[in-house]
């Protein structure tokens, strides 16, 4: 074995330990997370005199039950949070850490990113050479991106499957009396998680001298959702003009579930074309592969001849249209 395969094998092994080491280290303490939400508290407040770092909290070793923080943990976190806080990326991380509910500092999630793709390319350095590890490296800087994006999507589409129930629950609260914020602690309380969750930061927030317009502001940044702003634009605009707002959310209610109703049925309808759409894309591709395994032979000019460049490259651009064109086809909006 060379001294570059060694080489290759040593950061393999070292990253690996390293995202490991990270991935069982990360999570917050009880005092970060008291620390975290008071200074959200605060800058949505713009009140710049009350900051976490004047107020006392119990030390990590005062808390039952917790341990002791690494050392190495909180030095390296802490200078690449310093590094990354003014950075115009930071922001975009930790939004979308904030709609996907991951319990991640966006210092950690730049970690694990860069520290998989790194993984991923002397992987790919080991096993094919320097192009296969240029695509894992670019892979690894995706992945932990879209499975962001994944959680964050699937977050909105859980509210949004429980907004109807939830609408249902807060009508029939106010027909009994209640408040509207008595009527989402309800929800908060009888609803599974995610909507209760968010319905329970709701209320939170209104108790420490956020008022419920920005407190509802809030939830519609975490959760964007049509569904909800529809909600929320008809809470405020009920605050402003008065009217009876059980009725109001009883006709959203309506709405949201006829909505749900209709897309239903234009997935049905669509379901021909949307089978078309994987065709047209994963049939050249399987079948590329199909022959590469078959006869290798005959498939290695595409890949070894400037010719077959060419080719490959408006194959791929003459697919995208066609799936382009079907997607537009059969995305409906309603």
């Amino acid at each position: 074995m060379s001294n570059l395969e060694l080489a290759i094998l040593g950061g393999v092994f070292l990253s690996t330990v390293f995202l490991v080491m990270i991935l069982l280290s990360t999570g917050e303490s009880d005092q970060e997370k008291v620390r975290r939400r008071l200074d959200e508290l605060v800058k949505n407040r713009g009140n710049q005199e009350l900051t976490t770092a004047s107020m006392t909290l119990p030390d990590d070793e005062s808390l039952p039950g917790r341990k002791k923080k690494l050392v190495w943990k909180e030095r390296f976190f802490e200078g690449l949070d310093r590094y990354v806080a003014g950075r115009s990326f930071a922001g975009t991380i930790r939004a979308r850490l904030r709609k996907a509910d991951l319990k991640l500092q966006v210092s950690e999630f730049v970690t694990i990113d860069w520290g998989l793709s790194l993984l991923l390319a002397l992987l790919g350095q080991l096993a094919a050479g320097l192009w296969l590890a240029v695509i894992l490296w670019a892979a690894g800087l995706w992945l932990p991106w879209y499975y962001l994006s994944y959680l964050a999507e699937k977050r909105v589409k859980q509210v949004a499957a429980q907004l109807p129930d939830a609408l249902s629950i807060m009508a029939n609260a106010m027909k009994s009396g209640y408040s509207l914020l008595q009527a989402m602690e309800v929800v908060s309380r009888e609803m599974p998680s995610p909507i209760s969750a968010e319905f329970a930061l709701v209320i939170k927030e209104t108790r420490v001298n956020i008022s419920v317009e920005d407190a509802l502001f809030n939830l519609t940044q975490r959760v964007p959702s049509g569904d909800l702003d529809l909600m929320v634009t008809a809470m405020l605009i009920q605050r402003q003009i008065g009217g009876n707002l059980s009725e109001i959310l009883e006709k959203i209610n309506e709405t949201i579930r006829e909505r749900i109703r209709i897309l239903g049925e234009v997935r049905t309808l669509t379901a021909q074309g949307r089978m078309s759409g994987f065709i047209v894309g994963g049939l050249p591709l399987a079948l590329g592969v199909i022959l590469q395994v078959l006869s290798p032979g005959y498939v290695t000019p595409l890949f070894t001849n400037p010719i077959g460049w060419a080719l490959l490259g408006a194959a791929v651009v003459m697919q995208l249209v066609g799936i382009i064109f079907i997607r537009s086809i059969i995305h409906l909006e309603v």
